[in-house]
């Protein structure tokens, strides 16, 4: 090669858009956290121009509906482990529900992005149905199926907001759970009467998130284990 002719595909080379692709957005937007995945981030972290993206997604929403996708692809939902009919569906569905909380500690910001999309992501139709499919192996009509599967859903999205919100910080700089434990703590000594109710809250505003979320689901699934005998 000459050097005008290398001088030429170096000038070629120089400028050239990276290749990305619809994955390598969502990857990003996970990477980042989907309550800060901005377009303007998302480029920034793929070093690329913020028109490139559009080559691949039609707007925010898309990011995260494709993010989302691509996050409950890659969760274990253990839907191939051997579950011998009618003993342990039980174990089955908390199973599920682990993988539901774990996925939504492990990217912040998705549980909430979930409650506000228009849309379900396949991947969420998909598995969601897998799982109510099982629970009827387990003796469930569909009806049940679906019913347990969309309260297990529901409480472990809404617990992981509401937990993860605890953990953010305030206007003036302090956790939201000590703001919290403080105003329960206030009410306490001016409704004597409703403190025992008022410290248990407490406590459970103060202690392991995860330990009261599976107080809930044990709640959830001796209502299902009712369902089943009936």
């Amino acid at each position: 090669m000459t050097p005008s002719s290398r001088q030429a595909a170096q000038t070629t080379h120089v400028g050239r858009p990276a290749r990305i692709s619809r994955q390598d957005i969502a990857r990003a937007a996970l990477a980042i956290g989907l309550d800060k995945a901005t377009l303007t981030a998302i480029a920034k972290e793929l070093g690329v121009d913020h028109s490139s993206l559009y080559r691949h997604i039609k707007s925010r929403n898309d990011i995260l509906i494709a993010a989302i996708d691509l996050a409950v692809q890659e969760t274990d939902w253990q839907l191939d482990s051997d579950h011998p009919d009618g003993e342990n569906w039980r174990d089955f569905a908390a199973s599920i529900a682990e993988a539901c909380w774990d996925l939504f500690q492990l990217h912040p910001g998705i549980a909430k992005a979930i409650r506000n999309l228009e849309v379900t992501p396949p991947s969420m139709i998909c598995i969601f149905s897998a799982c109510c499919q099982r629970l009827e192996v387990f003796g469930f009509s569909a009806q049940e199926a679906t019913l347990i599967m969309d309260s297990i859903m529901d409480m472990t999205n809404d617990s992981s907001i509401g937990w993860q919100h605890m953990q953010s910080k305030g206007e003036n700089g302090t956790p939201v759970s000590s703001s919290l434990a403080r105003s329960w703590c206030e009410m306490s000594q001016k409704e004597v009467a409703l403190s025992p109710y008022i410290s248990v809250m407490t406590d459970i505003i103060k202690g392991e998130p995860k330990d009261w979320w599976r107080q809930k689901l044990d709640l959830i699934l001796d209502g299902a284990e009712r369902l089943r005998k009936r």
